[in-house]
């Protein structure tokens, strides 16, 4: 049986989809301590006519074991 785990983050490049298509059973490893500072948890780098930019979405802050299934979105910006 081939299985699969993988933390969640915001906008998965497309290798991700492609090993999702490849197990048999697919783990979110989402009980994990959110890493400080910039991570891809929360934010991603996108094309817009052809240059970087980051997309990101603001999330509460949570105290030092802040799980990642525990976000909550934020309207601070």
């Amino acid at each position: 049986m081939r299985i699969a785990i993988h933390q969640p983050n915001f906008f998965p490049w497309l290798g991700y989809f492609h090993r999702v298509s490849r197990v048999e059973r697919w783990v979110f490893f989402d009980h994990v301590q959110v890493p400080r500072g910039k991570s891809w948890v929360s934010r991603n780098r996108i094309l817009l006519a052809g240059t970087p930019a980051w997309l990101t979405i603001p999330i509460e802050k949570g105290g030092e074991d802040f799980q990642t299934r525990k976000h909550q979105f934020s309207d601070k910006a």
